[in-house]
């Protein structure tokens, strides 16, 4: 016999943290952008079309960057 329990096989439901972890993610994003974007237009004197398209490029970037560098959840057990 093992010593291990049995694992559980509910799905587990999001928590409050996971909601707010979320949030924040998307706030920060949403700020990247328009920094990224005010910058782009004020200080480089680029146009709003172009200065969007990089402000977006950027955004995924670093959000691409942050997927990738999270650490891997390992499976339970068996």
């Amino acid at each position: 016999m093992s010593d291990h329990p049995p694992p559980d096989e509910r799905p587990r439901r999001a928590s409050r943290s996971d909601r707010q972890q979320h949030v924040v993610l998307a706030t920060s994003g949403l700020s990247i952008y328009l920094l990224v974007l005010w910058f782009g237009i004020t200080v480089v004197g680029d146009t709003v079309p172009r200065s969007s398209l990089m402000a977006g490029l950027i955004v995924i970037m670093a959000g691409m960057a942050y997927i990738t560098s999270r650490p891997r959840s390992v499976p339970p057990e068996k």
